[in-house]
Parts: C-alpha cells; sequence; structure tokens
C-alpha cells in the first residue's frame, strides 16, 4: 500500500498505547504524539508537501494537548 495508509495503519496501533503505560506523564507525552501524528497524516493525506511545507499549527498542537487529557 501507499506510505500514507502504513501511516494510518501504524496510528492505529499507537493508539492503543496511550492507556497500556503506567507512568501519568509518559502516557500523556504518548498520547499527544499520537494526536500530532494522525494530525500530521490528514494534512499530508490532503496538501501535497512538494508544493508546500506540510507544517502543524499551534492549534493542532493545542487540540492534541486537550484531547490527550482525557488520558491522565
Amino acid at each position: 500500500g501507499s506510505l500514507l495508509h502504513r501511516v494510518d495503519r501504524m496510528t492505529r496501533f499507537a493508539s492503543e498505547l496511550p492507556p497500556r503505560v503506567q507512568d501519568r506523564r509518559l502516557r500523556l507525552e504518548t498520547a499527544v504524539v499520537v494526536a500530532l501524528a494522525k494530525k500530521l497524516a490528514k494534512r499530508l493525506a490532503k496538501e501535497d508537501p512538494l508544493r508546500a511545507p506540510v507544517k502543524l499549527r499551534k492549534r493542532d498542537m493545542a487540540t492534541a494537548v486537550l484531547l490527550s487529557l482525557r488520558f491522565l
């Protein structure tokens, strides 16, 4: 499959990790990283990185942190 398809599979697998991490801070960090990876994969599917850089926005980072608070 395509590279983005493989990334999607990996992020789905990674989504299972935060609830399994015992350390609270590491669990939160893991959840943030997974959320950012999902967001970046979605943006890469819609935007062409050869035309212009595909970057996460500050809003994306803030949203990832807020969504990850459920793992505290």
